[in-house]
């Protein structure tokens, strides 16, 4: 059982949710190199960018968008 964000309704008992992302971020990951742990060689990770989630909500499958 849950609250749904959009709604406010309470959720029956195993009734599925579904989340909603309300807020994304903008991220650049910095390049890095490391060691491997087991195999002992150096590992070069390029870095990049993308985008994370910073808030979520929960909501019931009346309120869920189509798609």
């Amino acid at each position: 059982m849950y609250t749904c964000g959009k709604c406010g309704a309470t959720t029956q008992t195993h009734e599925k949710m579904k989340r909603l992302v309300t807020k994304t971020r903008n991220v650049e990951y910095p390049e890095r190199q490391y060691k491997h742990k087991r195999k002992g060689e150096t590992v070069y990770d390029p870095g990049g960018v993308g985008h994370e989630t910073v808030a979520e909500s929960a909501i019931c499958e009346k309120c869920a968008p189509e798609g």
